[in-house]
């Protein structure tokens, strides 16, 4: 992808500061976070919906490839800035729109599964996620700095970040329909 036609790596003598050194280092530590809070509170029991054992292992599977694909694309971003990939903003929009996404789902989750506690022991969480994404967007399209590091006419999104993100925005579209075919075989 570097020796691409589209790909236009700022100096490396510019160096990344500021506001963008803060939100790559937060998102670094919130991938961190992320991945220890993934391991340590996952329960096979919170997807045992059915007595079925395969929808339960296919509903763990897909929050489980959600994550990874959350955290996978985290990283590379972060790789993206570091390298001077022209792409890097774009990439980091499309991380605060995967966290958006994520937080609408948990949302809509927990509307479904009628657990209004769960909304109401979160609401700083979760005006803090879409405060902090709306700020991180706007950062992006509006920074100087990010201008001059990564100037726009230099920008093209690939299609396969296209791809990927569209498989990780599918998989709990896929739980949601996985559930609506085992609750209507029932």
């Amino acid at each position: 992808m570097e020796n691409s036609p589209y790909v236009y790596k700022s100096p490396n003598n510019q160096r990344i500061h500021g506001w963008l050194l803060f939100f790559l280092i937060t998102v670094g530590i919130g991938i961190l976070v992320n991945i220890a809070l993934s391991i340590t509170s996952f329960n096979i029991e919170d997807y045992n919906w059915t007595e079925s054992h395969l929808f339960t292992f296919i509903l763990a599977s897909l929050d489980i490839l959600f994550t990874i694909g959350i955290v996978g694309f985290g990283i590379f971003m972060i790789y993206s800035f570091v390298k001077r990939n022209s792409n890097a903003p774009i990439y980091g929009i499309i991380y605060c729109c995967l966290l958006l996404y994520s937080t609408c789902i948990q949302l809509f989750v927990a509307l479904i599964d009628d657990e209004t506690d769960i909304i109401a022991g979160n609401e700083v969480k979760i005006a803090r996620n879409f405060i902090w994404s709306i700020i991180w967007i706007l950062y992006f399209i509006m920074s100087d700095q990010v201008q001059m590091l990564f100037p726009k006419e230099n920008r093209k999104l690939p299609n396969s970040v296209l791809l990927i993100t569209a498989a990780i925005v599918l998989c709990p579209f896929s739980v949601f329909f996985a559930s609506i075919y085992i609750a209507a075989g029932m």
